[in-house]
């Protein structure tokens, strides 16, 4: 049903869904129209420049639109108009010297036509609102007439290609002409009467502000990575796979969704992107298949590439934007700003990804994958909103849980890692480099779960934390192309992990308390027992990282800091539920004392120790449990004093090992010698070292003003200092404290939330285990490695900080959890 008063689609004017969309569309697609044109005549140059100059104010006055459009259309009172007319008039002198400087200073566009160009989107902002008032009123004749000035305008600037004129100069009325919608849309700057507060639009600041933002980040890497001439070519074939979506997604989708309101659209419209990714497809395979039959054409086959891959990708954007607009107007759009982050924080940092892993023709893809993103992500909101059962679904959470935490690696180049060595050296290949399943569980489960509002703290965090990364990046680079390029790849690097700092917080929302220990107790009892007997099988004590079919990545060196960390949240959580989880923990403790001592790992040990500490002080206070927990922590030490003394003297060693040669050739300590002179580890010979590279960093850190606020162009010398041995160490070096701010926030916050709330966390085993592994994860053992900026143990650090935030925040109570709590 259509809600009340909104006239439907069979009695709406004709015309109207033709004007309305037309006059929007060229309000807000002349500009990419324009280097359109211009990158298809040829003129590379200045459809890059045009392109620098778009995404800057794109980063900028669109990031402050706050899906206007829809916005006035949806609210009939008019105060919505007034609100976002105030606010632009106050944002406008600021916004447009900002994109000045970072159009000509940041990225070297010309001044003249960076200036006109700036002043068409200033333009474009405030007619955006009068044609919007219009098309609500129902008034034809004034977005008749813009619509006439516009075509006519924009025609001028077409001169430069025929003449020797200067575009600049030719696109100043075509700059002016969007102010004519703003005649007689009765707009006011009075508060009288007005509805539409500030704080309804944060939402739709922060969603536009998102796509804003990554547009610039995206096209200044572009152009930083493949330089002008490649750039203003792709910019040029993105902007034809995105025709059509932009003018169904700006132009004709607000009208249908407004004219349709809850009801289905015409299933005619799927025809239009269902041709359009026949085509594109279509297209992408000739010109790769047969090259020649395009030589006419007067460009390049990769060129031609791109064009069909970015139509197709413009279909997923078609059906991404109907859902998107229909969320605006029928759900208020606060769903929408997850998406929006992190399709488009997503696809700006696989800019370098892609062109030092797949190479510079990859980048062809791009506007396709950023349809895919925008689609899965988006999809994911409209599926839980029609399906609830989905979230709630024991299988879903647990298929998330199992894959970010199983460790088994793939490589791009090679398929499932299954390396033998030690430590294995991707040869600085990221095609060879090992990549973790938790990856894919990372992006698929923030699309299924699809519950943004309840990740709106780390989805704001990882928000500023990318931008801020960007900006001083780029700063600090001065322009520098190579070093602007090794900047954004290290960028890349951090950001990854930080996503799960949002599933983490929207997985404690949408599942009962103990899903994540439950799953995490059965990897471990999975896990541990059989890469123990896969060593022992081998002939070594010390921890090997064959495990039969698959090899686990640094295993020595990250991943026993995950697994005393969910050893902490499984001890915690899990020994008072039921007797089938005690006897899984009784069987589990013992393995990982084991797994512990075998791995080498001293900060492992003494996480092991605090572990077990908190597991008594909880445990054996309770008098029905008490008694089994002892018994349990007896046997488990017991377990692990008899493999140090059978190690130590050998005695393991020659029992599992037929080799041939003096005894000390067999006691673990000698087999990985070579490694172990290199090893991350808290020994006093090592220590020295260690603390030389804290020296190094904090030196550096602290060396300039500058240098503290925004970090360094280069990262150190790897000869000298491979590692900073300190995860905020190495983020504060090489981006600043001000791009490092929002973390450092978040972790006092979480600091804060845990001291407010300790009674509740001491009486709480699931939130005393979750705070125990965030604690040891963040303040311990990234104060002696850089682990939360590796793929593995960083998503999982994050996931964990992010459940934290959820369970501080908003308790969830498990309904099948029989604690007993006798004293």
């Amino acid at each position: 049903m259509e809600s009340a008063g909104k006239p439907t689609a069979g009695n709406a004017p004709r015309r109207a869904l033709l004007i309305f969309p037309m006059a929007a569309l060229l309000n807000s697609f002349s500009m990419t129209a324009l280097l359109l044109v211009f990158g298809v005549a040829g003129h590379s140059e200045i459809a890059a420049n045009i392109g620098l100059v778009q995404g800057a104010t794109l980063a900028l006055f669109y990031a402050f639109s706050a899906n206007a459009r829809n916005l006035i259309l949806a609210d009939g009172s008019g105060s919505a108009a007034t609100r976002l007319l105030r606010t632009r008039l106050w944002l406008l002198v600021p916004l447009s010297a900002t994109a000045y400087v970072l159009s000509v200073g940041v990225g070297d566009a010309s001044a003249a036509l960076a200036v006109v160009l700036i002043l068409r989107r200033a333009s474009e902002w405030f007619g955006e609102i009068g044609l919007a008032r219009h098309e609500q009123k129902h008034r034809f004749a004034i977005p008749g007439q813009t619509i006439m000035a516009e075509s006519g305008a924009f025609m001028l600037c077409l001169l430069p290609l025929v003449l020797d004129w200067s575009l600049a100069l030719c696109a100043l009325p075509w700059a002016l002409a969007p102010l004519l919608a703003t005649r007689q849309a009765q707009l006011s700057l009075s508060k009288d009467g007005e509805r539409f507060s500030l704080k309804t639009l944060l939402p739709h600041f922060g969603s536009t502000a998102i796509i804003g933002t990554s547009v610039y980040v995206f096209r200044i890497s572009i152009v930083l990575l493949a330089g002008k001439a490649a750039a203003g070519d792709l910019f040029t074939a993105f902007a034809i796979g995105g025709l059509i979506p932009t003018i169904y997604g700006q132009a004709l989708a607000p009208t249908l969704a407004h004219r349709y309101g809850s009801n289905k659209l015409p299933k005619w419209l799927l025809l239009v992107p269902t041709t359009m990714l026949l085509a594109g497809l279509g297209l992408s395979a000739v010109a790769w298949m047969q090259p020649a039959w395009l030589n006419g054409m007067g460009r390049a086959p990769l060129f031609w590439i791109t064009v069909g891959l970015s139509i197709a990708g413009g279909a997923l954007m078609s059906v991404a934007a109907a859902i998107r607009t229909r969320l605006i107007q029928q759900a208020g759009g606060d769903d929408v700003f997850g998406p929006d982050l992190l399709a488009n924080v997503l696809i700006a940092t696989c800019v370098p990804f892609l062109f030092y892993v797949l190479g510079p023709g990859a980048l062809a893809g791009l506007y396709g994958l950023s349809g895919c993103l925008s689609l899965a992500f988006l999809a994911g909101v409209g599926l839980r909103q029609r399906s609830a059962s989905l979230t709630q679904s024991r299988i879903v959470p647990w298929c998330i849980a199992f894959l970010l935490l199983v460790p088994v690696f793939v490589q791009i180049k090679g398929g499932l890692f299954r390396d033998p060595a030690f430590v294995f050296d991707a040869g600085g290949s990221i095609l060879k480099l090992p990549l973790p399943l938790s990856i894919l569980a990372l992006f698929s489960g923030i699309a299924l779960l699809g519950k943004y509002t309840a990740a709106r703290t780390s989805m704001a965090v990882l928000f500023f934390t990318a931008l801020l990364f960007v900006t001083t990046s780029l700063t600090v680079a001065q322009g520098n192309p190579a070093q602007q390029g090794a900047k954004l790849i290290l960028l890349a690097q951090f950001l990854l992990p930080m996503f799960g700092l949002v599933l983490g917080q929207m997985f404690g929302a949408c599942t009962p308390a103990t899903v994540f220990e439950r799953t995490a107790l059965w990897v471990l009892l999975l896990i541990l027992p059989a890469q123990l007997l896969a060593t022992w099988l081998q002939g070594y004590t010390l921890l090997h990282p064959k495990v039969f079919f698959f090899s686990i990545y640094q295993h020595l060196q990250y991943v026993p800091m995950v697994i005393i960390a969910l050893l902490m949240m499984t001890s915690q959580s899990l020994w008072g539920a039921s007797l089938k989880y005690r006897v899984g923990l009784a069987i589990l403790l013992p393995v990982a004392m084991v797994y512990v001592v075998a791995s080498l790992s001293w900060g492992a040990v003494l996480g092991t120790a605090v572990c077990l500490l908190c597991f008594a002080l909880t445990h054996l206070r309770r008098v029905r449990i008490g008694r089994r927990a002892g018994v349990a922590m007896g046997l488990a030490a017991v377990v692990a004093v008899a493999y140090i003394a059978l190690s130590e003297t050998g005695v393991l060693s020659r029992s599992l090992s037929d080799e041939n040669g003096p005894r000390d050739t067999l006691q673990w300590h000698n087999k990985l010698a070579p490694y172990l002179e290199r090893a991350e580890t808290t020994s006093p010979a090592a220590g020295a070292t260690r603390m030389t590279h804290w020296r190094f960093y904090a030196a550096g850190i602290v060396e300039t003003p500058r240098a503290f606020l925004l970090g360094h162009a280069t990262p150190p010398d790897r000869v000298l200092h491979p590692s900073a041995h300190n995860y905020w160490l190495d983020a504060l070096y090489n981006f600043g404290f001000i791009a490092m701010l929002p973390l450092i926030v978040l972790l006092l916050g979480t600091l804060g939330w845990l001291w407010r709330q300790r009674s509740a966390v001491w009486d709480s085993p699931v939130l005393l285990g979750t705070a125990m592994a965030a604690l040891y994860l963040l303040l311990f053992e990234n104060m002696l490695k850089v682990g939360m900026r590796q793929p593995y143990p960083g998503i999982i650090t994050f996931f964990i900080w992010g459940l934290l935030i959820s369970r501080l925040k908003h308790p969830v109570v498990d309904p099948k959890k029989p604690m007993a709590t006798q004293a």
